[in-house]
């Protein structure tokens, strides 16, 4: 007779299965971008300059009249995207300074715009 007390079976083993978080996936994410870092620039200056900031200075001006805190924050987007691009920064910390930034300007051109209606 044998006796199987205290054997360790080789065939099962422990595995752990670990989930990647959404921020780890964005920033692996972001890390593939640096190969498409020219066209993400000009994506993002050209979005950021001729797009978001302008009209969320017009909707500021339209609705409320000028607003310290509305300028500030459309700037400090705008600049932010400008600095992160123009220090060559990788795109892992680029690309969250412009979605940041652009959803500030989303959101102060949402609030003008009710504030208009």
């Amino acid at each position: 007779m044998k006796s199987q007390a205290g054997v360790i079976s080789p065939n099962k083993s422990l595995s752990v299965q670990t989930t990647e978080g959404t921020w780890s996936r964005f920033i692996t994410w972001a890390d593939k971008m640096d190969y498409y870092r020219i066209l993400l620039i000009s994506i993002m200056l050209l979005s950021q300059g001729c797009i978001f900031a302008p009209f969320a200075i017009w909707s500021m001006g339209a609705a409320v009249g000028f607003s310290d805190f509305q300028a500030i924050a459309i700037l400090v987007g705008a600049y932010g995207v400008l600095v992160s691009n123009l220090a060559v920064m990788p795109m892992r910390y680029t690309l969250p300074i412009y979605f940041v930034g652009t959803a500030t300007q989303l959101l102060i051109i949402a609030y003008n715009v009710i504030t208009l209606i």
